[in-house]
């Protein structure tokens, strides 16, 4: 069971009762957290299952060797993550699954790679790669939090959408001061371990640089929670940038950013701003 405290009871670690930033305590127990992001469903370089999405007419389009070998990758983490799962489950472990967002790739910056406009394509997409990939793991919960409004709509149209249809079958956890099914971030306890969550993160485009701003963007945002009186986190988790970067542990206490990386290829708009980095696949 999920619980949410706002206002004079929290599950601050640093001691404070009327913090403005509370966390939603996931579990006690020992917990598997999984986090996986940008899928970019709708995309003709973006996941989708073998079999496809219908369209228009009674048509349907079917992934080409590429998208086929991009699902091949996916599923293999999927079937990872579960044997993790598995092994903890058997040590009474609880397992968490957050989706961090851009989980449709929708009509955007008048682009021609994606499957076509119709935004009831990239949902019915996205809900079959869930469907057929993590929610088959039976998750204690499961978060989604919002992503790009270019990619997912105004408000998280897409998401909402998608996560709204999942509630009907799956632990889908709602957030408690917005009632939807989408959090525009997520602050969670996890035992002794603080955590912030949201999409959008920040990294170095070139290889030199990536892991060193890395360690100056966990300096940042410990800096703004502590300037905005909040207890800052242990670890704060970022999407977006399609690449797996982690600042590391610090010493002093500073927050560890970990970013997520995405299962989409580069994109025309990625190539023609010359970032020679390629996407990690995985989460």
């Amino acid at each position: 069971t999920t619980t949410a405290a706002r206002g004079g009871t929290t599950t601050d670690p640093g001691g404070k009762t009327d913090s403005p930033d509370p966390a939603v305590q996931l579990s006690t127990k020992p917990r598997v957290i999984v986090v996986d992001s940008d899928q970019h469903c709708g995309s003709t370089l973006g996941l989708i299952t073998p079999e496809g999405v219908q369209v228009d007419n009674a048509n349907w389009f079917k992934p080409g060797d590429p998208l086929l070998h991009l699902w091949n990758e996916h599923q293999g983490y999927v079937d990872y993550v579960e044997s993790i799962v598995q092994k903890w489950r058997k040590k009474g472990a609880t397992a968490h699954y957050i989706n961090l967002g851009d989980l449709t790739d929708g009509d955007h910056h008048n682009t021609h790679q994606i499957i076509n406009r119709d935004q009831g394509t990239h949902i019915a997409a996205a809900r079959n790669v869930l469907h057929d990939g993590f929610m088959r793991l039976d998750f204690d919960t499961v978060h989604f939090i919002m992503g790009t409004p270019a990619h997912v709509g105004a408000g998280g149209a897409l998401e909402k959408s998608i996560a709204s249809d999942l509630c009907h079958k799956y632990p889908v956890v709602r957030c408690p001061w917005n009632g939807l099914s989408v959090w525009p971030e997520l602050t969670a306890q996890f035992g002794n371990y603080r955590f912030h969550v949201e999409h959008h993160g920040r990294t170095g485009q070139v290889q030199h640089t990536e892991k060193s701003y890395a360690a100056l963007y966990a300096y940042d945002i410990h800096g703004s929670f502590v300037n905005d009186e909040r207890t800052p986190p242990a670890v704060a988790v970022r999407a977006h940038k399609h690449r797996m970067v982690d600042s590391g542990p610090d010493l002093r206490g500073i927050t560890r950013v970990v970013q997520t990386g995405c299962w989409q290829y580069s994109s025309e708009w990625v190539r023609s701003k010359a970032i020679k980095t390629q996407p990690h696949f995985g989460g």
